[in-house]
């Protein structure tokens, strides 16, 4: 047991009496999501094509407060199991003739967090919890997986400050989503997080933050990250409205990394809105040195440089990823409640030295049938480029979810 897990349970322990009544459960709101998802993926240097066909479960209770302490606790369990025999890596079956899938079956304690709100402008959260920084590119809960990434971890955030919102987060632990099975399910921490972000600007939001991650001895993924983003909508005639974002950090070796660093992450973004639809570019760049990248390990890496998630780790040259991107949805058409589609493509290539890492399509259709029925399908494919080391690969997925 961690010691934020172990300070939670003393913190809730004192202050629950049983006398108290059960009103504290029987006012408290139920959480409860279903997810089954089919998911197939062919990859060049795999004679097999992997295919996971998973259904993942969380249920759990956030109470009422409790006993006039202006403190709240939340309990939440997850389950995933396999629907099908497990064809595929999922790093923890020892299947390694088939490409990986990172959904492994487990179940396990996903949170259990105390949240105290006792003290004027400030929210304190202790325990096992799930954590979203900005655009999650750097500390996120890696959600599309079907085990989410959680962080055992100590989160104060104060608004005192008008339109200011300033965020500490101390992480005993992460529990990453290949599962409590997989030799790489966890990364031991003692890490300190500082986050800032001001929208006292019209339609704008500017953050600023410092990660000093420490993920264990001697790692290379010891780095101190300081950065600033912001983002913003600016409305045009005609309906129109233009949308950027922009963010620069500098990433350095920390504490007992045994490597030496000096790394960049640059972002620039723009499109355009008109109603439901939506068409934009933008260059991201993740330095790198020739003997190491530019390294983001807590974040929600789905959700970057493509969904066929060719580049979990930044390759040592670094990457530049050039992409376009569009997306249209209807609202209120016959049978569903919505529809939403997007078109990616992404253009790889070093950011040290030349050459070209490939390039990659997404495409995806979601329907909300209901406000808590969604079924969606997504497809990707990546063609590697002349740099060695990146095997091209497909992937599709189907999925239902549901959620009280």
């Amino acid at each position: 047991m961690t010691r934020a897990m172990a300070l939670a349970l003393v913190l809730w322990a004192g202050g629950a009496h049983a006398d108290d009544g059960l009103d504290v459960i029987t006012k408290g709101k139920m959480l409860f999501d279903s997810r089954v998802r089919w998911e197939d993926v062919q990859q060049d240097g795999f004679a097999k094509t992997a295919d996971a066909v998973t259904l993942r479960t969380r249920f759990g209770l956030e109470t009422a407060e409790l006993f006039g302490t202006k403190t709240w606790a939340l309990i939440e369990f997850e389950d995933i199991r396999n629907l099908a025999q497990q064809a595929y890596n999922s790093t923890a079956n020892g299947k390694t003739k088939f490409p990986t899938i990172g959904d492994a079956a487990a179940t396990e304690l996903n949170r259990a967090q105390l949240t105290f709100t006792g003290i004027p402008d400030t929210t304190i959260i202790v325990g096992r919890q799930r954590i979203l920084l900005d655009n999650q590119r750097f500390v996120g809960n890696a959600g599309f997986r079907q085990n989410e990434q959680t962080f055992d971890a100590v989160t104060a955030i104060n608004k005192t400050l008008p339109d200011t919102e300033l965020e500490y987060i101390y992480i005993d632990q992460v529990r990453r989503v290949f599962g409590p099975n997989s030799p790489t399910g966890r990364f031991p921490s003692s890490s300190n997080l500082f986050h800032a972000k001001y929208t006292g600007i019209f339609r704008q939001t500017i953050s600023a933050y410092a990660y000093l991650l420490d993920l264990g001895p001697k790692s290379a993924l010891n780095t101190q990250t300081y950065g600033i983003r912001a983002i913003g909508e600016l409305p045009l005639d005609g309906g129109f409205s233009l949308t950027y974002a922009g963010e620069y950090a500098k990433q350095k070796n920390f504490r007992t990394n045994p490597k030496v660093l000096d790394l960049n992450y640059y972002l620039g973004e723009t499109g355009l809105k008109y109603q439901m639809a939506t068409a934009g570019v933008g260059y991201e760049v993740l330095g790198g040195n020739g003997a190491i990248g530019f390294s983001t390990p807590l974040a929600t890496l789905f959700a970057f440089q493509g969904w066929d998630d060719a580049f979990l780790t930044t390759p040592t040259k670094g990457i530049k990823d050039l992409y376009l991107k569009a997306g249209y949805g209807w609202k209120g058409v016959p049978v569903v409640t919505a529809v939403n589609l997007q078109l990616v493509y992404h253009k790889y290539n070093a950011d040290f030295g030349p050459g070209s890492y490939g390039h990659e399509w997404d495409a995806l259709v979601s329907l909300p049938i209901t406000p808590r029925w969604t079924v969606e399908a997504r497809y990707a494919d990546y063609t590697a480029g002349n740099l060695p080391g990146f095997a091209g690969r497909s992937k599709f997925w189907l999925s239902a979810q549901f959620k009280l």
